[in-house]
This record gives structure tokens, sequence and C-alpha cells, in this order.
């Protein structure tokens, strides 16, 4: 398989290209090649032709990373990124935010320990695994916010959300952002929260 690597280094965007077994190994290979680079974007190629010398890496097969955690990290610091750049969790302190990376990135991989992942299955299963757990912190959050109980508007600025912004719509936008169910996945968990359980 061929990919497209978009990075940026002392301030310039550069492309490299890359063959390897699965993207894990990409972004493995990258961080420990380009340790002051910044990783924009992976992309699948089809074929790669006419690159310059210098462009095109071989990357060895079965290239793995020194920790298993350290592939995982990344992969989940992409997605924090995103939402982060998209003013979806403003509401999370820089430092609560990196040790929640991190704690993500472990709690998936400790329930996944003996699980031989195909690549598009890990990627799409991180993402919604992270994409739940985010959603389930910033709930918390979302909690103590003071509520209108007549209106059931929300009395103070939150998270991006003016006062005056209803529940209901706060509760849609974590739906369509995080993928996940308001009932199922996060009222849920707080009554099990609330039953001790």
């Amino acid at each position: 398989m061929f990919y497209e690597i978009v990075f940026k280094k002392e301030g310039r965007v550069l492309r490299k290209y890359a063959k390897a077994e699965n993207v894990r190994q990409v972004i493995t290979y990258f961080y420990d090649k380009e340790k002051e680079a910044e990783l924009l974007s992976i992309q699948k190629k089809e074929v790669i032709r006419g690159i310059p010398e210098g462009f095109y890496v071989n990357i060895p097969a079965g290239y793995k990373p020194t920790e298993d955690i350290e592939g995982t990290v990344i992969e989940v610091t992409w997605l924090y990124r995103e939402l982060w750049d998209r003013g979806f969790i403003q509401d999370i302190p820089y430092q609560e935010l990196t040790e929640l990376i991190e704690d993500v990135a472990e709690k998936f991989e400790n329930i996944h320990k003996e699980t031989d992942w195909l690549e598009q299955d890990f990627l799409c299963e991180i993402e919604k695994f992270a994409r739940k757990e985010i959603a389930i912190y910033l709930w918390g959050k979302f909690g103590d916010i003071p509520m209108d109980p007549d209106t059931e508007e929300i009395e103070i600025a939150w998270n991006g959300f003016n006062p005056g912004t209803n529940r209901e719509d706060i509760w849609h936008w974590f739906e369509e952002t995080f993928d996940v169910s308001v009932a199922e996945d996060l009222m849920h968990v707080e009554r099990r929260k609330n039953d001790g359980i």
C-alpha cells in the first residue's frame, strides 16, 4: 500500500511518500524519523509515480513501534486536535486534555491487548472509542453548568454555547459531533455513576 504523508517542518509544508503494510507503520516510522515535524495528514494512494529522489521511503515489512501504546496515542491525538481546532472541546483545559488523551489511549490498548486488527478496523474503532470517551468526559462538565429550570436554557457560556442556549440544542450537538446517543451513551453512564455502579 502507498501513502502520501504531509507534514510541517521548520515552517514549511512538505510531502513524502511511503510504501508500507498499514497506516500504523507509516505513523510510527514518521515519528521515529521526523522528531521535530508536525504531521498534518496521511492519504492512501493506489500508485505513486514520478516522485523525486529523497521523497520516497520503503518502510521495512513488519516495522513496529517500540511501544504499542505510542501509535495509539498518536492516533487519538489527531482526533483530539481536530476536535480542538474546530472548537468542540474548548471547555477542557490543555493539561486535562493531555491526561485525557493518554488515559483514553491506554484504556483502548488494554481492552484490545490481544486483538489482531486489520488496518481499517483499527482506525475506525479507535476513533469511535475516543469520540465516545471524550463525549462522556465533556458531558460530566456540562452537568455542572447552571440551567434555568423553567426554560431549560444554560445561564452561563459553556464550550462555545452562549447563555440562553436550550439544553436540547446542546444534546443534539453532542450526538452529531461525537456520534453518540445522549440517552444510551451519556445519560446511561451518568445513571450508573449515580447508582454507584
